[in-house]
C-alpha cells in the first residue's frame, strides 16, 4: 500500500469483529512499527500487547474513561504504548538535557511510535484508535508495567466492522505557513 494512501485513508475504528488477531500479524506489525524515529535512536517505546480477556477488562473498567471504556472493553486486543523514561532529550557523554524541552520528548516519540503502530497495523487490515483519556497509574498496574516506564497511549486494535469517511480536514491556509 503507498504511504500517501495509508495516510489518507486509515481511520480511528472504534467497532470490531470478535475475531482474534494472530501473534504472527501483531509481530509483523510490531516489527514493522519499531521503524519510528526516535531522540538519538534510543528506541524508547515500548508495544505491549494486553491479549488476556480478563486483563483487558479490567483495564476498560478500571483504566479508561468515557466511551474510552467501551471501545476497550469490546476489543478483541489492546495495546499499551509506554516509554522508557530518562534518556530522550539527552545525549550520550553529557550531563542532563540538551533541550529545553526537557523529558517532553519521549511524548514525541511515543506519538511516532503509535503512528507507526496504526499504519502498520492498517496495512495488515486491522483497525485501530489512539486513546487519551486513561488513568495512567491504574493501567500501568493493571498491565504490570516496569517501574521505569510510563504509559504513553492506550491503542485498542482488531479487525473493522465497518471503514468510516473521512472527518472534513481544515483548509491548508489555516493549517500551514511558508515563511
Amino acid at each position: 500500500m503507498y504511504a500517501v494512501t495509508m495516510l489518507r485513508e486509515r481511520r480511528s475504528i472504534r467497532s470490531f469483529k470478535e475475531d482474534a488477531v494472530d501473534r504472527e500479524t501483531m509481530n509483523t506489525i510490531i516489527d514493522n512499527a519499531s521503524y519510528y524515529p526516535s531522540w538519538a535512536n534510543f528506541q524508547i517505546a515500548r508495544f505491549n500487547v494486553v491479549e488476556d480477556p480478563e486483563t483487558r477488562k479490567k483495564l476498560a473498567e478500571e483504566g479508561m474513561f468515557g466511551p474510552n471504556v467501551k471501545t476497550t472493553g469490546k476489543a478483541p486486543g489492546v495495546l499499551v504504548i509506554s516509554y522508557v523514561k530518562g534518556q530522550n532529550g539527552t545525549l550520550p557523554g553529557q550531563e542532563g538535557y540538551v533541550t529545553t524541552k526537557g523529558a517532553t520528548w519521549d511524548m514525541f516519540d511515543a506519538g511516532a511510535a503509535s503512528q507507526n503502530f496504526c499504519l502498520a497495523a492498517y496495512e495488515q487490515g486491522v483497525g485501530t484508535v489512539i486513546m487519551g483519556l486513561f488513568d495512567e497509574d491504574k493501567v500501568a498496574r493493571i498491565i504490570n508495567l516496569p517501574e521505569d516506564e510510563t504509559v504513553a497511549a492506550v491503542i485498542p486494535y482488531g479487525y473493522e466492522v465497518k471503514h468510516p469517511k473521512a472527518a472534513p480536514r481544515k483548509p491548508m491556509d489555516e493549517i500551514s505557513r511558508y515563511i
